[in-house]
């Protein structure tokens, strides 16, 4: 019957509304059904074959020439690829690092754990893991396992958007708060993860023997960074 629809030019027209199950039929009839190159017909599949080749526009007339066969056959197979390969697997770490606007000490302490808070539902909103978030007055680390379907700088916007507008709202200053312009992103690989998180939590610690000037200038020159100092850091006077 399906056949008859194909080939029948009186209703041809019928076929538009099947072409979609059809369509999904050659994707998975493949592994059951084959060509036959010793009778050059088709075996089973040709019927969804034959919607497909209808769809991609290949002549209904030559579906037994060889190259339409060939050109047929390798249109289901990279159908039934996409189908079987729709999954993205992806294992990525980055460090992230920011500062309020002329590297003032505004992160205080008495409401920095709610910007903590409030950075990792930001950063979990957007289908990001946050593993470890941590600071100074002066400057923010975050340390993150992200997917690819997000731009670092997308997120990193997101998160400084959101947070200064959380500050702000419930005023934790007496001024306006904002986050500088640009960031520090260093990746990692998995087997780093435990003590990058380590070094990211134990920020007071660490700082108590280094500034952030020289810590952030050590990332740099670690993971070879080309930079100007003049314009690393931004200043009020």
């Amino acid at each position: 019957i399906i056949s008859f629809f194909i080939f029948s030019s009186r209703r041809r027209r019928l076929l538009n509304s099947y072409t979609f199950t059809l369509y999904y039929l050659s994707c998975f009839c493949l592994p059951y059904y084959n060509f036959q190159p010793q009778t050059g017909l088709f075996c089973k599949h040709c019927i969804a074959s034959t919607a497909l080749q209808y769809i991609k526009g290949v002549s209904p007339g030559s579906v037994y020439s060889p190259n339409a066969r060939h050109l047929l056959l390798n249109r289901v197979a990279v159908a039934r690829k996409q189908t079987c390969m729709a999954n993205t697997y992806s294992q990525m770490y980055a460090q992230i690092i920011f500062s309020p606007k002329g590297r003032e000490n505004l992160i205080l302490p008495s409401f920095e754990e709610r910007i903590y808070q409030y950075t990792t539902g930001v950063v979990r909103d957007k289908g990001q893991k946050l593993i470890a978030i941590n600071g100074m007055p002066d400057h923010l680390h975050l340390f993150i396992g992200f997917k690819p379907n997000m731009a670092i700088a997308d997120l990193v916007r997101e998160v400084k958007t959101s947070t200064t507008k959380f500050i702000n709202n419930n005023r934790f200053l007496p001024g306006r708060f904002a986050w500088q312009d640009g960031y520090g992103c260093f990746t990692y690989a998995h087997s780093q993860v435990d003590a990058v998180a380590q070094y990211v939590m134990n920020q007071k610690q660490h700082h108590r023997t280094k500034t952030f000037k020289e810590e952030y200038g050590a990332l740099l020159q670690k993971f070879e960074v080309a930079y100007d100092d003049r314009y690393v850091f931004e200043y009020y006077e």
